[in-house]
């Protein structure tokens, strides 16, 4: 789509997300490493984004308390299916980051929503 369709140019200006979900092969091969990582990178990364209704309050949302713990780790079995559901296909797809609302803005800072 952003190669080959006129409709579809990359746009300079197009904003990106403040955080991105990044994955990675874990060093034993078997599975994915998933930690938060800034996007203020000046290098244009390319992301999958995730947005639905939540339907009610999610279990893991990102907070001004827990930020710098999934800057470290995301730990997979603590996420909902839907959200786990999207990494896998993103990873399938060859894209790196993923961009979920409730893991990618800090639900309790209002200059980041």
């Amino acid at each position: 789509c952003l190669s080959t369709h006129k409709l579809c140019p990359i746009s300079e200006r197009a904003s990106i997300p403040t955080q991105l979900i990044e994955m990675t092969t874990c060093a034993s091969g078997s599975g994915l490493k998933l930690r938060l990582v800034s996007s203020f990178n000046p290098q244009r990364k390319t992301y999958a984004a995730l947005t639905y209704c939540w339907g009610g309050p999610q279990p893991m949302q990102l907070s001004q308390n827990n930020i710098e713990f999934y800057q470290e780790s995301i730990t997979w079995r603590d996420l909902p299916a839907t959200i786990r559901d999207a990494l896998e296909t993103t990873h399938r797809l060859g894209v790196q980051y993923l961009w979920v609302d409730s893991l990618c803005i800090i639900q309790d800072a209002g200059d980041d929503k």
